[in-house]
């Protein structure tokens, strides 16, 4: 429902209408129509819908049965409407928040991915992040390694990344 009511608001901002123009067309309140636009009441009717689609001007048959379509699923009850007793009130947003998910994303702060774990690529995982944030350390301060080791530079005055 809220991205139907996202893709209206759009359309009714592009067409340069506000939101009591639109209510006066559709004969009803003002609030209906936020309401619609922000996903909290029931969608259009489709008869509403098509009203709104011709009022905005959109004229492309595939826009209109997009629309059109998100109205019909959106009057269906979701897969969750089984469980309502089992969740509480207020989880059914989070579900229909889940629903309408195009991607995700995960932040862990505590795990050291695989990659980044072996020593020939943990600099440029983290080397690159920590220059990025401090100036470059200049050219002199790194010398040759010594002959034993086996690295071909080493820092001569403390590590650049600490």
């Amino acid at each position: 429902m809220r991205r139907l009511g996202t893709e209206l608001r759009k359309l009714r901002e592009s067409a340069g209408y506000t939101i009591e123009q639109v209510a006066e067309h559709l004969e009803c309140s003002p609030s209906r129509v936020s309401r619609i636009e922000t996903g909290k009441a029931q969608p259009p009717k489709q008869r509403e819908l098509r009203d709104l689609l011709e009022l905005f001007g959109a004229s492309d048959a595939r826009i209109q049965d997009a629309l059109l379509q998100l109205a019909r699923e959106a009057a269906q009850p979701g897969w969750y409407s089984e469980f309502q007793d089992v969740f509480p009130p207020h989880f059914g947003s989070y579900i229909g928040l889940e629903s309408e998910a195009t991607e995700l994303r995960h932040f862990d702060n505590q795990l050291v991915h695989g990659y980044c774990k072996h020593p020939s690529t943990h600099v440029r995982c983290y080397g690159q992040l920590c220059l990025a944030r401090r100036p470059r350390p200049s050219t002199d301060s790194w010398s040759s390694a010594s002959p034993g080791n086996s690295s071909s530079s080493v820092p001569s005055r403390g590590s650049p990344y600490g």
